[in-house]
């Protein structure tokens, strides 16, 4: 998996050749990338409607917790589960 930052993943190398999946990463139109881009991980649990919690340690904490809320939707993309704690048997 090509991480663009840990557990959000621009796809996998033995499944597409990294220069096609360069070619084809539109930032701004990705569904997780985009958030970010826009407005941080607040932007990207504004966007999605995910409840929060009163505090987090940083905004990483926060991405965390919204990407684990986010992982049935973007399973492609939210990815390997091993970041996530999970594994698929």
């Amino acid at each position: 998996n090509v991480q663009l930052c840990q557990g959000i993943s621009l796809g996998n190398l033995f499944r597409k050749p990294l220069a096609d999946l360069c070619r084809g990463y539109e930032p701004d139109r990705h569904p997780i990338i985009g958030p970010l881009l826009d407005g941080g991980p607040a932007e990207l649990v504004r966007r999605f409607g995910i409840p929060v919690e009163a505090t987090y340690a940083d905004a990483c904490h926060l991405c965390y917790k919204a990407r684990l809320a986010l992982r049935e939707r973007f399973p492609e993309i939210l990815a390997p589960d091993q970041v996530y704690g999970a594994t698929k048997e």
